[in-house]
């Protein structure tokens, strides 16, 4: 994938990187995209990341953050989608979400709950738009 992003736009500079270990100074990014990354780590491991980003996010940075819905809690479990490889899953609940996010230090500004829709998704989503609004120096 960063092959074909630098390909796509040659006149930015990409980084490949744990989540779990984010080298970036604080106040970096003007918004950070965590889009179906969350729900493939242990529970027990986000607060931690969620107050990773939030410190290298600018004052008033947005933070998108999408993750599956579901009553489970954590699985390892074949994805029949690519072959059986198998993965790990983190399911969440709304009020769960929610709380990790705001225990991070996030506000959240729109949350929506995307139900099924096509074969392809394997349960409803939980979007999050949320941001820090901590003034510069407060984190």
């Amino acid at each position: 994938m960063i092959e074909r992003a630098r390909k796509t736009a040659s006149n930015c500079s990409f980084c490949v990187m744990d989540i779990e270990s984010l080298a970036f100074p604080q106040d970096t990014f003007d918004g950070a995209w965590a889009n179906a990354s969350l729900l493939h780590i242990p529970k027990k491991n986000i607060p931690s990341i969620l107050k990773k980003i939030y410190a290298i996010l600018k004052p008033n940075g947005a933070l998108f953050v999408s993750v599956k819905q579901n009553s489970l809690d954590e699985i390892l479990a074949p994805d029949s989608r690519y072959e059986g490889l198998e993965k790990y899953w983190s399911f969440f609940k709304q009020s769960e979400l929610e709380n990790f996010l705001s225990n991070s230090g996030f506000k959240i500004i729109d949350l929506e709950i995307c139900n099924k829709k096509i074969d392809y998704q394997t349960h409803s989503l939980i979007n999050v738009f949320a941001k820090n609004n901590n003034l510069i120096g407060e984190k």
